[in-house]
């Protein structure tokens, strides 16, 4: 596991910098005012059992954990933490529900179609070539679209210049065109919907834990975590917005945060659940909850039953591991 703390003088590319720990900071101290000082979701007495931690194998993730706990949690001791490591940028856990033949079909299937449309695309074929050659590489040494306007986003977001060659530097025309293609081939992708049956079928391990969760909480299980966190990436978001049915076309914002919410009606009442993306709920828009919200809720029974079987008649299918087998 990673020091608690950032130790490089010079962060190097993919770690969490000091703009990227304030932003944490913040959404934590958000959140604590509104589930901790407000709904007392955990007490200055809380224990470990009440909350599970999870990041993937990344020290950005890992980080990125800590400055949201510094401000969310009603105390906070680095010392006393162990943040769960996961294989994977899913929170997939292993085992076979991990192993899906058909969603790396629907994967490799989108990631032709997407790296088809981004070389034929009007002008950022150019642009791409015009950027390796101001690195002295070749086209396939640059990487994707999505690694070249990480380098772009890294720079602006930070508000330091470009970076240059030996001879000319990047321009903002290039991220212009670039952004643009990219946020039009995101649209084209939800269009099409090769990506949200492989998003269905990649994220149904993660959030088949999370109405796992709610449902033992709801059933008043002991040892079941108020409060759980996945710290993960774009690659996380991204299919979990697709598999909810609300597909974000735009670039996915640094320290965005998606929270499921458990809600009961009274006590001993029905149970609800909220959905909410950078802190606008989005509960009427998902797949599960169509004709079902009440007062902007769904019912966590609507959520269990698409989970667990819903998704899967689109595939023809009735189970995970039956639309696994199911090649499109």
């Amino acid at each position: 596991m990673y020091s608690a703390y950032p130790q490089a003088k010079v962060c190097k590319y993919g770690h969490l910098t000091q703009q990227g720990v304030v932003q944490h900071l913040y959404n934590g101290e958000h959140l604590h005012n509104v589930y901790i000082k407000k709904w007392k979701l955990l007490l200055p007495t809380w224990n470990r059992s009440d909350v599970l931690l999870m990041t993937t194998q990344m020290s950005r993730t890992y980080h990125s954990a800590m400055a949201f706990l510094y401000t969310f949690l009603p105390t906070f001791v680095a010392a006393d933490w162990f943040i769960h490591a996961v294989n994977s940028l899913v929170f997939c856990h292993g085992g076979k529900d991990c192993e899906c033949s058909s969603k790396v079909m629907y994967f490799r299937k989108e990631a032709s179609r997407y790296a088809h449309r981004t070389e034929s695309g009007e002008g950022v074929a150019r642009v791409l070539k015009e950027i390796a050659h101001t690195f002295e590489m070749t086209r396939s040494q640059l990487g994707s679209l999505t690694h070249v306007l990480d380098l772009f986003n890294t720079h602006l977001c930070h508000k330091i210049d470009l970076p240059c060659g030996k001879k000319t530097c990047l321009k903002m025309t290039q991220f212009e065109t670039l952004i643009k293609h990219f946020i039009e081939n995101n649209r084209m992708r939800a269009e099409e919907g090769i990506f949200a049956s492989y998003a269905a079928l990649e994220m149904n391990p993660m959030l088949s834990d999370i109405v796992s969760s709610m449902e033992r909480f709801a059933a008043g299980e002991d040892g079941v975590p108020k409060f759980v966190l996945y710290s993960g990436h774009d690659v996380t978001v991204s299919p979990l917005l697709y598999a909810l049915g609300i597909p974000e076309t735009k670039w996915c914002p640094y320290a965005t945060r998606v929270v499921f919410e458990l809600w009961r009606a009274s006590a001993g009442g029905a149970r609800y659940v909220r959905v909410l993306y950078n802190g606008v709920n989005v509960t009427k828009q998902l797949k599960f909850c169509a004709g079902s919200t009440e007062d902007v809720m769904c019912p966590l029974e609507s959520f269990a039953s698409f989970i667990k079987k819903g998704v899967f008649q689109q595939f023809g299918a009735d189970s995970y591991q039956d639309a696994c087998m199911k090649m499109p």
